[in-house]
């Protein structure tokens, strides 16, 4: 291959694994300093880190070289809270608090988190991790 094109590659693999990682600290950021204006923010936020995630999956089932790349930086982030940062401790008294949010927007943002939960799992098997049971 190309010297190029392997160059292209590793860029496409920076540039895919650092946006997941920047929608994830967005998120923790408004975990740390709530605004009531950022309650539609941090749903948004959470639906496409678990797009941008389910799309790694499906390259990574594929065996696609730079989803396995990808996959193994996020591990490299996340290996000690096994689970994406934005899905340990959630701030739901805060949401509640801030966001005025009652038990459906609670039940939707818990759906997301979850769904990101059992995802990242996947990766995981995929990759021959061991996944603990929650």
């Amino acid at each position: 291959m190309n010297l190029s094109i392997l160059l292209f590659i590793e860029f496409i693999i920076i540039c895919a694994s650092e946006k997941i990682l920047e929608i994830g600290n967005d998120i923790l950021s408004i975990y740390d300093k709530p605004q009531s204006e950022s309650s539609k923010r941090v749903v948004s936020l959470a639906q496409s880190y678990l797009n941008e995630l389910r799309q790694i999956n499906i390259s990574l089932h594929q065996k696609q070289p730079e989803a396995i790349k990808i996959a193994s930086i996020l591990y490299s982030q996340y290996k000690e809270d096994e689970v994406p940062k934005h899905c340990g401790i959630i701030p739901y008294g805060k949401f509640i608090d801030i966001f005025g949010w009652e038990g459906g927007d609670i039940s939707d943002y818990h759906n997301i988190v979850s769904a990101t939960r059992w995802v990242w799992d996947d990766i995981l098997r995929g990759m021959g991790k061991e996944v603990s049971e929650p």
